[in-house]
C-alpha cells in the first residue's frame, strides 16, 4: 500500500509576562489530506490550541500548567462513519479532544535544575516532534547540571508520553512500550573546544531497546562571508526482551554525515544516513521524530529493515 500525506498549518502565538507569572498561548489551524492507494482517502481540518500559565519564582521554585486541545471543524473534515476522517489531528474515534499537556514543578538554583511532571523534552531520541497539531509531551523527572564549564549533564526518567506518533490515540498518555516500566536516560554535552560541540546519550527504553547515541558539530569560517558546518552522528541499538519473553526486534546501527555551507542569506546542505541491522530487525526514532540528518516530516530511516 502506498500513500501520500499533505499537511498545512497556520500558527499564532503570544506571551504575556509580569510579576504575577507568565501566560503563553498558541493557536494553530491545520489541514491534513492523505491519499491512500488501497483504501479511502482521508482529510481533516482542525483548530489546535495551547494555553499555559507559569507562576513567578518563589524560593527557586515555580509551577507550570498547560491545557492542550484540538477542535475538529466538521464542515471541512471527512465523515468518521464513512472512514474519511483523518485522525492525525483527532482522537481514536475521530473526535475533538483536550487534555493537560503540561503540569510540572520546576526547581532552579545555581547550576542545578530539576523538573518533575508533564513537560516538553528535547533530546536526540526523546523530543517534541511537532509535525502535526500539538507537540509530544512527557510524564518525566529530569535533572540538569551546568556546574562544569561549558558542559551540561542531564539525567532523566520518563514514564509515559502523549501526542502524534505515540500510538493509535494521540489524546491519551501511554507507556513508552507495551508493559514498559519507562525510560532512563543520561546525556552529556560539551562545548569547551572553540567551534566544536559534542554530545553523548544513553537511553534504556524498557521492553524495547538500549541506545547509545553520539554526535559532533564543527563550525569553521574560511571567509568572512562563508561559513561551513561539519556534522557526524552514530547510534547503536540493542534489542530488549518484551513482556511476552520475545525480543523486541529493535536492533542495529546508524551512521550519519552532513555538511552545510552558509553564504550570506543562502544555505546549501548535503546529508547522508545509513542504517544497518540483521534480517527482521530495525532501528527506530526513539520517542519522537529522531535525530537523523536525512529525516523529513513524513519519512525517516526509523523502522526500515
Amino acid at each position: 500500500m502506498s500513500w501520500i500525506a499533505s499537511t498545512q498549518s497556520v500558527v499564532f502565538g503570544s506571551v504575556i509576562a509580569d510579576e504575577k507569572g507568565t501566560i503563553s498561548g498558541l493557536i494553530r489551524l491545520g489541514y491534513v489530506n492523505q491519499g491512500n492507494e488501497a483504501r479511502t482517502d482521508t482529510y481533516t481540518t482542525a483548530l489546535g490550541s495551547i494555553l499555559k500559565y507559569e507562576t513567578p519564582v518563589w524560593n527557586d521554585l515555580k509551577l507550570g500548567v498547560g491545557a492542550y486541545a484540538s477542535q475538529k471543524l466538521d464542515f471541512a473534515t471527512g465523515s468518521r462513519f464513512e472512514d474519511k476522517s483523518n485522525k492525525d489531528f483527532l482522537d481514536a474515534k475521530a473526535n475533538s479532544f483536550a487534555y493537560l499537556g503540561e503540569a510540572y514543578v520546576d526547581y532552579n538554583a545555581n547550576d542545578l535544575n530539576i523538573r518533575v511532571g508533564r513537560q516538553l523534552i528535547d533530546t536526540p531520541l526523546i523530543n517534541t516532534d511537532e509535525v502535526r497539531m500539538l507537540p509530544i509531551t512527557y510524564e518525566a523527572a529530569l535533572v540538569g547540571y551546568r556546574g562544569i564549564e561549558k558542559t551540561t549533564i542531564a539525567v532523566g526518567y520518563i514514564k509515559r508520553w502523549a501526542g502524534y506518533g505515540t500510538g493509535v490515540d494521540i489524546s491519551e498518555y501511554i507507556k513508552a512500550a507495551k508493559c514498559s516500566n519507562g525510560v532512563i536516560m543520561f546525556g552529556i554535552k560539551n562545548e569547551s573546544i572553540e567551534d566544536l560541540a559534542i554530545q553523548g546519550w544513553y537511553y534504556s527504553i524498557d521492553k524495547m531497546t538500549d541506545v547509545f547515541y553520539a554526535d559532533a558539530v564543527y563550525n569553521v569560517k574560511p571567509l568572512d562571508s562563508l561559513g561551513l558546518t561539519f556534522m557526524g552522528q552514530y547510534a547503536d541499538f540493542r534489542e530488549n526482551t518484551k513482556a511476552d519473553g520475545t525480543l523486541s526486534g529493535t536492533d542495529g546501527n546508524v551512521y550519519g554525515l552532513a555538511v552545510n555551507a552558509q553564504y550570506g542569506m543562502l544555505t546549501l546542505g548535503i546529508a547522508y544516513n545509513e542504517a544497518t541491522s540483521d534480517d527482521a530487525k530495525w532501528i527506530n526514532n526513539g520517542l519522537g521524530g529522531g535525530p537523523y540528518y536525512t529525516s523529513m516530516e513524513e519519512w525517516t530511516i526509523g523502522w526500515m529493515e
